[in-house]
């Protein structure tokens, strides 16, 4: 096979997927912070929470971020 044919099924296969894989986290952090949202509670300890219970999510979301920016 070419070698520009597989850099294409390459590129096809794999960017669809890690973006959803971000689109998946984002949701799962958006969505665990609306439904645990403290209002009794200031932001600063609020977010503190947020963080805490995504921080897998967080860590996947900001490598993948940082690796295609520096890349």
């Amino acid at each position: 096979m070419d070698k520009r044919f597989k850099w294409n099924m390459l590129i096809t296969s794999f960017i669809p997927l890690w973006l959803s894989i971000i689109v998946a986290d984002v949701w799962s952090v958006t969505e665990q912070g609306i439904n645990n949202w403290l209002y009794e509670k200031n932001f600063i300890q609020n977010l503190e929470y947020l963080i805490m219970g995504n921080w897998v999510c967080l860590v996947v979301l900001f490598a993948n971020v940082n690796k295609h920016m520096f890349n």
